[in-house]
């Protein structure tokens, strides 16, 4: 076992684990980390254009993955804050109480899950499975889901012309009498799959403004308006082509800033040769 002294700290290194009792660990810019890092108290900061190899575990501090690093294993937290800075990619992402954020066009290859903390969801971001957090809120905005999105008693917002591929689950609240669970579906936004609630005394309310649920609605209310038909795109947004070739394309007008996400998901600029009906932001 080799121990090395670093800034006060004392790091062991042994069969590929950085371990380390108090303080932060840095992965400095444009750098490569091989080793596991975990640590029981400190931050674990990955800066811009890094690559961490292994997996990075902190018992009460935050994680933050900088602008276009990578992460390659596990990044997991019981109760600090995750951050994944914009463009980035890394592989699932975990907290236990502390909130998770995934910026503008990250890719978050497995899965998003948190038991008590918020989840939010920037622009352009992609997770290549599915969304989680049992207690706290769930907040997508622009962006594509490529799996479920779960719940037990958190809001979900799908907002800002997202995509869920799979479906929307709100699993069973227990028996009682229980306060409205939102999930609103908005401005564009498809649900590709389901959205259902475990039993219909769970209380869930689907509230649509301007968004689109193509598969089944199982054991909840509705309120609200689906997607309206319009010609043009309000400044600000641009009109694309959702799922060119398939059944279920769609013209739709989404923010620009959510553009590069669809694009990388094979929807083209413009309208569908089919029409199909170009949704616009009801706000």
């Amino acid at each position: 076992m080799k121990i090395i002294s670093i800034t006060s700290l004392l790091i062991f290194m042994l069969a590929g684990i950085i371990w380390a009792q108090a303080e932060n660990y840095v992965v400095p810019a444009g750098t490569t980390n091989n080793f596991d890092i975990s640590l029981t108290s400190g931050d674990i900061i990955i800066f811009p254009n890094a690559r961490q190899n292994g997996s990075c575990t902190t018992t009460t501090g935050d994680i933050n993955v900088g602008e276009s690093s990578r992460v390659d294993k596990l990044i997991s937290t019981y109760s600090g804050y995750v951050t994944i800075g914009a463009n980035a990619t890394t592989k699932d992402v975990q907290t236990e109480s502390g909130g998770i954020r995934i910026e503008a066009g990250a890719t978050i290859r497995g899965d998003v899950t948190s038991t008590n903390g918020d989840i939010d969801i920037d622009p352009g971001a992609t997770v290549e499975g599915s969304v989680e957090s049992t207690f706290g809120n769930i907040v997508i905005k622009g962006a594509t889901i490529e799996d479920d999105v779960i719940t037990k008693d958190g809001d979900i917002v799908v907002n800002d012309a997202s995509n869920v591929e799979g479906n929307i689950e709100v699993e069973s609240r227990g028996a009682g009498t229980h306060a409205p669970l939102y999930v609103h579906i908005g401005n564009c936004s498809i649900v590709d799959g389901d959205v259902e609630a475990a039993d219909d005394d769970d209380n869930v309310i689907v509230d649509f403004n301007c968004g689109r649920v193509d598969g089944a609605l199982t054991d909840v209310e509705t309120q609200g308006t689906e997607w309206t038909v319009g010609a043009e795109a309000p400044p600000g947004y641009v009109v694309i082509c959702h799922k060119p070739g398939t059944p279920a394309e769609q013209t739709m007008t989404i923010p620009e800033q959510a553009l590069q996400g669809h694009l990388r998901h094979g929807d083209t600029i413009g309208p569908c040769d089919g029409g199909g009906g170009n949704c616009v932001d009801c706000n």
